[in-house]
């Protein structure tokens, strides 16, 4: 009820006052007040932020305003305030310094508190120093576990705001990438931005260097928030056509067995997805030995008779890849597989799907099961 008697505004004008004992006793009261929620309102209106940012890295008085900082971040007007006063800078400055940790952790989570908000996530993301410090945080020996843990959280938005490039060049995916298997909400922050840092196709080598801790968390968190974005972040990295990620993907033995699963009991939605993935990463052999080694010829075969149309072409394509040397005989021996490369075949109007087709029915008839089913059902498709 202080600020809400009318003094507040007197309390800031003594916290800017020329006597550095009357300002430390005017900000000790405004810190104080400020764990009032309810005398955020009435404390923003009269100016709080600009005192109290000016005084943040006092030695004397900083980690009282920090913590109130973080209090008034917590409100609309003070989020706003704290932008408007280069509040942020001055926040980030404090998170990357060698202040105790508790004046850092205080600073840290009132950035964050802001980059939540989308009145003032701009304002974060535009930070020359927020990247550098948040990777400073998840990469310092003496961040402790819940700092890391806000660092993470605050990276992802900072990532949906236009900073992927930023945070990959400063090192951000390989630190991100230290959270996966920490249990709690650490490991959840930093699987939802590298999701997001997936967009940028130069984050695929580094991504690949994590890749069996995505595919582990996959696993631990099949039906969760974690896993399923785990998963998206997989495709991302094949479809980018980075080399160094597709030949990791395709190598890893796990994640050709996490795809071909989803095409075999996975959702529509996910066996589309699953499908396109494994087009992407037929082009190496190591992929294609997988496939046939965990049985994913038959659950591609499904697919590629009642998937949707997109999914059908790409298990097709997959089909024809695999029908090559040396896995022909897998595929001819596949109950359905040889009749979904006679009719592809058929698609004359899809010139990728008809050469490779051509080419899998050309190595599928040198086989007793491929030549049969050729012979009884493929010889129009062939003439054609």
């Amino acid at each position: 009820a202080v600020a809400a008697a009318g003094a507040a505004s007197p309390l800031v004008q003594l916290a800017c006052s020329a006597s550095v004992e009357v300002q430390q006793e005017a900000i000790g009261i405004l810190c104080q007040l400020a764990h009032q929620s309810h005398e955020l309102p009435s404390l923003v209106e009269a100016g709080v932020v600009p005192p109290l940012v000016a005084q943040l890295h006092s030695s004397e008085a900083g980690a009282a305003v920090a913590t109130a900082l973080e209090q008034l971040s917590c409100d609309p007007a003070g989020r706003q305030a704290i932008a408007g006063a280069r509040g942020i800078e001055a926040l980030v400055s404090v998170v990357r310094s060698e202040r105790p940790v508790g004046i850092r952790a205080r600073a840290l989570q009132a950035v964050l508190n802001l980059a939540r908000s989308s009145a003032t996530l701009g304002s974060v993301a535009s930070d020359a120093e927020v990247v550098g410090a948040c990777v400073h945080v998840l990469t310092c020996a003496t961040s402790d576990a819940s700092m890391r843990s806000a660092a993470a959280a605050t990276l992802w938005p900072v990532a949906t705001a236009g900073r992927r490039e930023a945070i990959a060049m400063a090192g951000g995916v390989e630190a991100l990438l230290t959270l996966l298997g920490i249990e709690g909400e650490s490991e959840l922050h930093a699987v939802r931005a590298l999701h997001v840092l997936a967009d940028y196709a130069g984050s695929h080598g580094a991504l690949a260097g994590g890749l069996e801790s995505l595919v582990s968390l996959t696993a631990r968190s099949s039906e969760g928030e974690g896993g399923r974005l785990a998963v998206l972040t997989v495709h991302k990295m094949a479809a980018s056509g980075d080399a160094i990620a597709a030949s990791a993907l395709a190598s890893s033995g796990a994640t050709i067995a996490l795809l071909v699963r989803q095409v075999r009991e996975g959702s529509v939605e996910e066996q589309t997805a699953a499908a396109r993935s494994l087009r992407f990463l037929c082009a190496h052999e190591a992929s294609r030995a997988t496939i046939v080694e965990v049985e994913g010829v038959s659950a591609l075969v499904s697919v590629a008779h009642s998937g949707q149309a997109g999914a059908r072409r790409d298990a097709a394509l997959v089909l024809a890849c695999l029908s090559l040397l040396p896995h022909t005989s897998a595929v001819a021996s596949s109950s359905g597989a040889v009749e979904v490369m006679v009719a592809a075949a058929a698609q004359l109007c899809d010139p990728e799907v008809l050469e490779a087709s051509s080419a899998a029915l050309e190595a599928l008839v040198a086989c007793e099961g491929g030549r049969s089913v050729i012979v009884s059902t493929g010889v129009a498709a062939c003439v054609q």
